[in-house]
């Protein structure tokens, strides 16, 4: 899964992007350059599938790729995909769940969530057959202090939270392939009963830590989405995510800007207030049309350019800023032609027409 999510990734940024793009998307780096590249390579799910992987690591799969034959790197550190990794996409196309991955949405929110929902298994088990002797599996004391603020709320229905959580689980469960559905299972630890370790798993499944990794990613994202769907306000105190909200993932940076903006400030002033370039702004409002799809436009560029924009975009079937912005006569800014393919994007993701 691993080398598959890296191909299918460079696949999309082919001869545009270096490799370095697709590291810090799978890393989740929270800058609004990898939110966009998300967006407008239509790698959005991807982002943070594998934050605890390293550069050199990824590196290393990226010089492992090239010994195969299987990428050429250019002198300007861009890539291109030769016919072996095309056949070996097509070849797996199905054969990993992709659609487990719900990117930005969620993926702020899964750590937590992960070693809150390992914590309270291990520890409510335990507790609910009077067995106070046991090692917590996760040494972070901020979750184990919240695990016990949680008890002490629940230390009356400590049962009847087990049996509902059992329950919203094997509901969950059964909507995932075998595979996934076991990992998720072999890794828990409660009373009586040693979850796997990840090298374990690795070793069990003959597959690389970095395959095991993303995919409990991504089981963890598409449970958090499961949450979501079916309102299963249980596991609403065991993360933080915003499960009210229908606004998507922004940097801590962009949602100030966002703020400012619905206070009526305009693009100028907001750099002007908090120090920033005006660039910065623009990419701030980028990624906020990316996150909120009601998000209007009308304050930076009027229908008609829109539609300009968009017929151009239709035209020469390329994204390349430039490419658009000379097609265009240079007419219109890069910050336009942004936003406009920013909105293009989103809308088409949804199946609408623009």
């Amino acid at each position: 899964m691993f080398y598959y999510l890296i191909l299918h990734g460079l696949q999309r940024i082919e001869g545009q992007r270096s490799p370095a793009a697709i590291y810090h998307l799978l890393q989740g780096r929270r800058s609004a350059q990898t939110i966009q590249d998300g967006n407008l390579y239509q790698l959005s799910e991807y982002f943070a599938c594998y934050p605890t992987l390293s550069r050199a690591d990824f590196n290393h799969g990226i010089v492992q790729l090239i010994e195969k034959d299987w990428i050429k790197v250019t002198a300007e550190n861009l890539v291109y995909l030769t016919g072996k990794s095309h056949s070996f996409l097509n070849k797996y196309s199905q054969s990993f769940p992709l659609h487990y991955l719900h990117g930005g949405n969620y993926a702020r929110a899964v750590p937590l969530f992960m070693k809150r929902i390992y914590l309270a298994i291990q520890t409510y088990t335990h507790l609910s057959v009077n067995n106070r002797n046991f090692d917590p599996i996760i040494d972070d004391y901020s979750v184990q202090n919240w695990i016990k603020s949680h008890y002490q709320q629940n230390r009356y229905q400590l049962k009847e939270w087990l049996i509902q959580l059992y329950d919203s689980l094997n509901g969950f469960l059964i909507t995932l392939d075998s595979y996934s559905a076991e990992l998720f299972v072999k890794r828990i630890t409660a009373y009586q009963r040693i979850g796997a370790t990840i090298q374990q798993l690795a070793w069990q499944n003959n597959c690389s830590i970095h395959d095991i990794e993303i995919r409990l990613m991504a089981i963890f994202q598409h449970l958090l989405f499961h949450i979501d769907q079916h309102h299963l306000e249980l596991f609403y105190p065991l993360t933080d995510y915003p499960f009210s909200t229908n606004v998507g993932f922004m940097t801590a940076s962009a949602q100030k800007t966002y703020q400012m903006l619905k206070h009526g400030w305009s693009k100028d002033n907001i750099a002007s207030r908090r120090g920033l370039r005006p660039s910065t702004v623009e990419d701030h409002i980028v990624e906020i049309v990316y996150a909120d799809p009601a998000f209007q436009l009308s304050a930076f560029i009027d229908e008609k350019s829109i539609g300009q924009i968009l017929e151009a975009i239709k035209v020469i079937q390329d994204h390349k800023l430039s490419s658009i912005k000379a097609f265009l006569n240079h007419q219109f800014s890069y910050f336009q032609i942004r936003l406009v393919l920013a909105r293009y994007d989103k809308d088409k993701k949804k199946g609408n027409e623009v």
